[in-house]
């Protein structure tokens, strides 16, 4: 609840003088943090993490878990181990691909490793090449290539009559998530799929590979999970499966074994090397290649005459995992939290995914730290979070973020995260982020010099959220303002391989002194620091009005250039409108101008507050400080509807805005729960789906500008659909009396006719 603390009018100048002096002194402290990171520590912490492999779930990952609480603890912070279980695929029992041709007396069975070298001490990973989640089957059919396995890829296979119905399919990683390649090709009927790395796109035919450069060498294997997380991300457990326990007596620490659903695969993959590939590859027969990328070791994709086997033992099991939470609570807005997050768990030694990210977190916090014994207090409180898990779906930020719900909702100030930091010499900034933190984004990082350079730092073509890492519950399910911060360089190969280790990052993924986590550390831990002091929150919904109108010219050549293909194809152009083929996005375009409106408005109400008397911005909990603030805090939350995309199966992904594509998984697809439909030509459901979207950016705006419907998110939501369900209940009522009454009156006429 709101306190209200009254000030005699003779503290007016006293408070004056704290107000300024308070401010300088933060400005002061913001500068301080950017003279603190200290390379040494960082390069021995990120030597740590890489010292052992740390798949969720091990040993080593628990011992990480207690060496991140206990640094968090030692920089001055309040830490804690929070434990939870969660189903995670672990090592699998048996993996098994062969390949024979009776013809032609042929036969490779896959080695399905990865080759060690000498020159690096730490290759030798005891973390095997699977996919996570791939179920237990022995599946055999003829092969088929399938280029990167995307929804196009296989309709070119269609309309050359290739069919993968019961085949084996084999496609090159890249260009989507590698879950989305196993849901496509499941949902085109194949068999079994196999994943390699094409030596074009990230290996020895791209530049000079591991030890000696940092692209993939021939032997280097993918690992990664295959839940569809474009459907739902977290625990299988608490979702979407009814766990069946195979084990007599129900024993619980015995593996599980989930059932179909459209969440996580129902066919079995396999990732392999190209060294393993490529014998595969050359013996395929059949059609020649009708795709335009080249390929190597691809003339022909089959179907056959080669036949595949794939046998897959999964061993899926419920285990204890363990996220830290690291906390500096608030001087004067306590309940207000502002989180800095990275997962720990890893494919192996995990030296750039992520313990580059996990290195950095941990030196900000320790500068935070040196901020704290100096005398500084962030205004707003402040979370250090190291998730667990989230190699296998994003267990461990997803637990969390469903756990506190209803509070993350109410007090979350935004969220930011990082991942694979950097992944190689002289990369550029790369922002995925909420539209309204851009301008913040952009101010900070004018401060921070870049790495390689004298230029400081900038940006181009921020992304909206899609999905494969630990922002994506914070968006998608929770409304909040959130931020990705990486590097990206011209490419790198040891992604998720048994090369992916300390030396690979000391000799290819930063210079000496590692300039790139510094940058790092220096631009997420700033912008923490402006988000958790500022008086004012720093969001800026003009930049988010920008970017909603970008997406709905997109959206409307989308729709102009699918109708009219549908008009054309059904002979005509009065069809369009003859069977509901016609789209109205004008009220759309009105909410959106009704959003930039509001923000100017705010704007200009922010330039007047900050001309008020000191009193009434020193008063910790002001009504208009505080009014403001939530407004432009919570308004995110009303992109939210309860239903979510469930007409596409997926009621998990709530955010109007955005979504991850339904068929690629990793990159963001604006207003999905009109454009999916549109490709789709449910002219329908897009109709729907266009008031659904058009009611929430209403909703947004009218927030905005009155900090109306007070009612937290949960509560509004949780009212719709009750009187949503009420309605129809009603709705029913009143037909079937309509009905009866109808049917006696027919009765009695019936009775009286002559």
């Amino acid at each position: 609840q709101t306190v209200h603390m009254i000030f005699p009018r003779e503290w007016t100048v006293v408070l004056f003088v704290l107000l300024s002096s308070s401010l300088v002194i933060s400005l002061d402290f913001h500068s301080d943090f950017l003279t603190l990171q200290n390379t040494t520590l960082l390069s021995e912490t990120l030597k740590y993490y890489t010292s052992r492999d740390h798949l969720a779930g091990s040993q080593f990952d628990y011992e990480t878990a207690v060496y991140t609480k206990n640094k968090l603890e030692e920089y001055g912070l309040n830490a804690s181990i929070e434990p939870f279980q969660a189903t995670v695929s672990k090592i699998p029992h048996l993996r098994y691909v062969h390949g024979y041709d009776n013809k032609t007396g042929f036969q490779y069975t896959a080695s399905l490793k990865e080759e060690v070298f000498q020159q690096d001490p730490d290759d030798d990973t005891t973390v095997p090449t699977y996919h996570a989640f791939s179920p237990s089957a022995s599946v055999t059919g003829e092969l088929v290539f399938a280029n990167f396995g995307q929804v196009e890829d296989f309709e070119l296979l269609k309309k050359n009559n290739i069919s993968v119905h019961h085949k084996i399919v084999i496609v090159k990683y890249g260009r989507i998530f590698r879950g989305s390649k196993v849901f496509n090709a499941q949902e085109s009927g194949a068999a079994g799929v196999l994943i390699y790395s094409d030596p074009l796109i990230n290996g020895e035919l791209k530049g000079s590979a591991y030890p000696n450069g940092t692209f993939k060498p021939n032997s280097g294997v993918e690992r990664g999970s295959v839940a569809f997380l474009a459907h739902c991300p977290g625990d299988i457990n608490n979702h979407r499966f009814v766990n069946v326990c195979l084990a007599s007596g129900g024993d619980l620490s015995q593996p599980f074994y989930p059932l179909p659903n459209r969440s996580y695969p129902l066919i079995p993959s396999q990732p392999l090397s190209f060294n393993d590939a490529l014998p595969l590859l050359s013996a395929l027969g059949g059609h020649s290649s009708p795709f335009l990328e080249s390929s190597t070791g691809v003339t022909h994709i089959g179907p056959g005459p080669l036949l595949v086997n794939i046998t897959i033992s999964a061993n899926f099991e419920r285990t204890t995992l363990w996220n830290v939470i690291g906390r500096i609570n608030g001087e004067i807005e306590v309940d207000r939290h502002v989180l800095i997050g990275n997962h720990r768990d890893a494919w192996g030694r995990g030296a750039l995914d992520p313990s580059t990210g996990s290195a950095t977190m941990l030196e900000i916090a320790r500068g935070f730290g040196v901020l704290l014994s100096n005398g500084w207090r962030p205004r707003r409180s402040l979370m250090f979070c190291s998730w667990d898990g989230e190699e296998q779906a994003l267990l461990g930020s997803t637990h969390f973020g469903e756990d506190n719900e209803l509070i993350l909702k109410e007090q979350a100030v935004a969220y930011i995260n990082m991942d694979v930091v950097v992944d190689g010499l002289n990369g550029s900034l790369s922002v995925s982020a909420t539209p309204s933190l851009l301008r913040i984004i952009r101010e900070v990082a004018s401060q921070v010099r870049h790495p390689y350079s004298n230029q400081t730092l900038s940006f181009t073509n921020p992304r909206l959220f899609g999905s494969g890492s630990d922002y994506t519950v914070f968006v998608h399910k929770l409304g909040i303002a959130s931020v990705d911060i990486s590097f990206r360089s011209q490419g790198q190969g040891v992604y998720h391989t048994n090369y992916d280790t300390f030396r690979w990052f000391d000799l290819f993924g930063d210079a000496r002194g590692t300039p790139t986590l510094v940058a790092t550390a220096q631009l997420v831990g700033l912008l923490a620091l402006k988000l958790s002091d500022s008086i004012l929150l720093p969001f800026d919904y003009d930049d988010y009005a920008h970017r909603l109108f970008s997406e709905y010219d997109v959206l409307s050549s989308l729709y102009s250039k699918l109708s009219a293909q549908d008009s054309v194809e059904q002979g005509g152009q009065e069809y369009a409108f003859m069977n509901l083929k016609y789209l109205n996005l004008i009220p759309l375009q009105y909410a959106i101008e009704r959003v930039r409106e509001a923000s100017l408005t705010l704007k200009v109400e922010a330039n007047s507050l900050m001309q008020e008397s000191p009193a009434r911005l020193a008063n910790e909990l002001s009504n208009s400080v505080r009014s403001h603030n939530d407004r432009l805090m919570l308004a995110e939350r009303r992109f939210l509807t309860p239903f979510g995309l469930k007409e596409q199966g997926r009621p998990w992904y709530s955010h109007v805005v955005s979504a991850p594509g339904l068929f690629t998984g990793y990159g963001a697809d604006p207003f999905a729960s009109i454009a999916q439909p549109l490709r789709d030509k449910f002219w329908e459901l897009a109709n729907d789906e266009t008031q659904t979207v058009t009611y929430c950016v209403n909703l947004v705006a009218h927030f905005l500008e009155t900090g109306g419907d007070t009612l937290p998110p949960w509560r509004r939501s949780l009212i719709i659909s009750t009187v949503f369900g009420v309605t129809i209940l009603l709705v029913g009522v009143i037909h079937l009396v309509i009905h009866n009454l109808s049917k006696r009156a027919r009765q009695e006429v019936f009775v009286l006719s002559p």
